[in-house]
């Protein structure tokens, strides 16, 4: 409190500050009753059902023609797309409307709140995030069902500091980053895709600020300081003086970090030093060329982002385009590391006292050799586009390192065989 200036804190999920005109964001809100129709109508309610899917699959594509040179954004929207065209998610609700003559709307509630409550119980904050996807997509499904027009942070057309109750991940993926210039939220954390994507585009952001709404509203001038994970509301003239004098020394950091983040580590006597990095999945920025090599691609996520496994073929265009991406530069595939504190919701995996030394990592794909395959076929073939290297997680044993080896030998000559 300074003078009738009120300060409310959170959590900085990305640096830098903003002084700006508060913009409420409300989103849809769907409201679905407990309705049914007469048996005789089920394939009319079916229809409409799919209907509606490709209509939310069309605006999706639409959003992803948008972003289609935002790689992050661009990877959100499409692994919405997944969901709603999930054979298993979609049969759901085709037996729940057939079966139970639920409305369509009650259906795509009913199914997709099961799948929410079952991520939300898993404890790893990756899978657990998955939830959030499925509480997007469903929203989305449920709006085309009832005929609401779409709303996105897209539309904003003047600088604003966005306040929302949360921000899903298709709605931060939406935002105008040359027109947002800071984001509040009540809910949200430091690893959530709104602070990922805010601090991709360095938009200041303060995430969890309990009761942001009773104090925020339209209009009101803010400052937002998303490096102590502060919100100065009702700022006075001295107060806004200060935070624009910071404002430029921050600028002026960044700027001159910006410089060297792609140049070669030297030492002023001419020493290099190798940096390398770590990727999951194909989260790459392209862009990146201050590095030396991929020290480790922790291919799990690629699993675990998925309602199901991924194929040969997905597996393959995804490690050939981040060897591609890499230029040459060596990338150390670790093959898929499962068990322990990463699990997969599509597997039934055997709960042991000691999961980090029972089947975990190389011990579950020796036991699961079709999965291993699988894998090993798309990285030998990716590795016809760059330096690959294969790393062997939880080896424990020189039996463990035979046995691998041999594996990889089998599906060598096997691609050999098949001329690739």
């Amino acid at each position: 409190m300074n003078g009738n200036s009120i300060v409310l804190s959170g959590t900085p999920v990305s640096p830098g500050i903003a002084i700006g005109e508060v913009f409420v964001y409300q989103p849809f809100k769907c409201k679905v009753q407990e309705l049914y129709f007469d048996l005789e109508e089920a394939e009319e309610y079916i229809a409409s059902f799919v209907k509606a899917t490709n209509i939310a699959i069309e605006e999706l594509d639409r959003l992803i023609s948008m972003f289609e040179q935002e790689d992050d954004k661009a990877k959100i929207l499409l692994s919405h797309k997944e969901i709603l065209n999930d054979e298993e998610i979609q049969s759901e609700i085709k037996d729940v409307i057939r079966r139970e003559n639920k409305f369509p709307d009650f259906a795509v509630k009913s199914v997709y709140e099961k799948y929410i409550e079952l991520f939300e119980g898993i404890e790893d904050p990756f899978l657990s995030a998955r939830a959030t996807a499925l509480l997007d997509v469903k929203n989305r499904l449920i709006r085309v069902i009832q005929k609401k027009k779409e709303k996105n942070l897209s539309m904003i057309q003047k600088e604003v500091i966005v306040v929302a109750h949360d921000l899903l991940p298709s709605e931060t993926a939406t935002l105008n980053s040359s027109h947002v210039i800071g984001i509040i939220t009540e809910l949200g954390s430091y690893n959530s895709h709104s602070a990922i994507i805010a601090r991709n585009y360095k938009v200041p952001a303060v995430l969890g600020v309990p009761e942001a709404l009773k104090y925020l509203t339209d209009g009101m001038n803010v400052v937002l300081d998303g490096i102590r994970g502060e919100i100065v509301v009702f700022p006075n003239e001295n107060i806004l003086k200060v935070y624009k004098e910071k404002a430029i020394r921050h600028d002026r950091i960044q700027e001159q970090n910006s410089k060297y983040q792609n140049k070669p580590a030297i030492t002023r006597d001419g020493h290099k030093i190798e940096i390398g990095i770590n990727i999951g999945s194909n989260n790459f920025n392209k862009s990146s060329s201050g590095y030396d090599f991929v020290g480790l691609f922790r291919t799990e996520f690629l699993y675990m982002e998925s309602n199901q496994l991924p194929d040969e073929q997905k597996q393959f265009l995804i490690y050939k385009g981040i060897l591609e991406d890499a230029k040459g530069k060596s990338v150390t595939l670790r093959t898929l590391d499962i068990g322990g504190d990463k699990t997969l919701p599509y597997m039934d995996l055997p709960k042991e006292t000691n999961s980090f030394l029972g089947k975990r990592g190389v011990r579950f794909c020796i036991d699961n050799k079709e999965i291993f395959r699988i894998q090993l076929r798309a990285a030998l073939r990716a590795s016809y586009y760059g330096s690959l290297q294969l790393m062997f997680p939880m080896i424990s044993s020189l039996d463990d390192i035979r046995r691998v080896k041999l594996l990889v030998d089998e599906v060598m000559e096997e691609l050999l065989m098949e001329s690739i």
